[in-house]
């Protein structure tokens, strides 16, 4: 029964954001909006979240927000990869990393690090998974950011 609850009420979040973005005009307020029914949506239909992380990505896209892509490409390789489409997982990773690489933006090259170490993860390629966790690791540790030291500390226990 619990469960049952908790479906019906993360149901009713998705529906309400959905019905936002009717009401919500700017390309910034839609972005958050189609950003969080994705999230929302995560692995309980990764492929309707997929498509909203896709659209999200498109006005950003259209108003060349580079914070904003880089957002909906780390939703879009996360979607993909519980998809099982390792492929556009790690494609939408590493044009997530190249935005960070040419912004010289650590934490969005420590963000897209950890998510590719993920997709590695779940691929089978433990070698490359650990590569992309330690240089994130190592990346939280410099900036001494304790939660994503902690999340990634956690990845690589459970590699």
């Amino acid at each position: 029964m619990f469960s049952f609850s908790l479906i019906a009420k993360s149901n009713n979040n998705i529906d309400s954001l959905k019905n936002e973005l009717s009401t919500h005009n700017t390309d910034e307020e839609q972005f958050d909006l189609l950003l969080k029914i994705s999230f929302s949506l995560g692995y309980n239909d990764a492929f309707k979240s997929a498509e909203f992380a896709e659209k999200a990505y498109g006005l950003a896209k259209k108003n060349k927000d580079e914070d904003r892509q880089f957002k909906a490409l780390m939703q879009m390789s996360n979607s993909y990869h519980i998809l099982g489409d390792y492929n556009n997982g790690i494609e939408y990773g590493l044009q997530g990393l190249r935005i960070g690489e040419t912004n010289k933006d650590s934490v969005k090259i420590g963000r897209a690090y950890n998510v590719l170490g993920l997709t590695y993860r779940i691929m089978g390629d433990h070698e490359k998974s650990m590569d992309y966790f330690i240089k994130s690791f190592e990346i939280a540790s410099q900036a001494n950011n304790l939660i994503r030291k902690a999340i990634i500390a956690n990845n690589i226990a459970n590699e």
